[in-house]
């Protein structure tokens, strides 16, 4: 999650976001690690109908068990 961007306020899941309400509820507003974030790629494919956004994924393997079960 190091590497996550803060831009809450204009991503496309704003309000509507695990990891966002997780971050309210357990942590601070900043991030404590001085590195420079690690800028990765948008739209991705990895399967039939599926896109990836590289830059918002937290490793949760979601797309992976939705690619397995269900396309």
């Amino acid at each position: 999650l190091i590497n996550h961007p803060l831009d809450c306020p204009i991503c496309d899941q704003a309000g509507e976001c695990t990891l966002q309400e997780y971050s309210v509820e357990h942590g601070k507003g900043e991030s404590r690690f001085l590195e420079n974030k690690v800028k990765k790629p948008k739209n991705v494919d990895i399967g039939p109908r599926i896109r990836l956004d590289d830059e918002r994924c937290v490793l949760c393997s979601r797309c992976v068990r939705f690619t397995r079960e269900i396309v």
